[in-house]
């Protein structure tokens, strides 16, 4: 059903968000022969954070890697959290929009919780 799916809708673009497996092989597949643009917000460079995790053996590495290398390449754009990423994929010819991650804080500044945590228990 989620074929069918991808197969009838018509956005004007396809974002995938994070590296999954299932998203950029979805949105490769809906943009495959298509005008609809494809962009991936990779939020990390996953395959240095599969390196330095610790976490994945030989061929998850090379799995990571390769998901990478495709999403990378798939995407007629791609949005990274951080400059330096920028720069590192500018190295490799793929420009990149950065979007960081977090808060302005002229807006959303901490303050003292204390007197609303005791209202809480009374």
């Amino acid at each position: 059903s989620f074929a069918r799916w991808l197969r009838e809708t018509t956005p004007d673009v396809v974002y995938v968000f994070d590296m999954g497996v299932a998203g950029v092989v979805a949105g490769a597949w809906r943009t495959l022969g298509r005008s609809t643009p494809l962009v991936i917000d990779t939020g990390d460079a996953i395959a240095a954070l599969a390196r330095s995790s610790g976490m994945r053996g030989p061929v998850g590495l090379l799995a990571t890697s390769a998901l990478e290398r495709f999403s990378l390449r798939a995407a007629d754009h791609v949005v990274v959290r951080g400059t330096f990423h920028r720069v590192l994929l500018a190295g490799q010819g793929i420009d990149a929009t950065v979007i960081p991650d977090g808060v302005n804080l002229a807006v959303f500044s901490p303050r003292d919780g204390s007197a609303m945590r005791r209202a809480r228990t009374t």
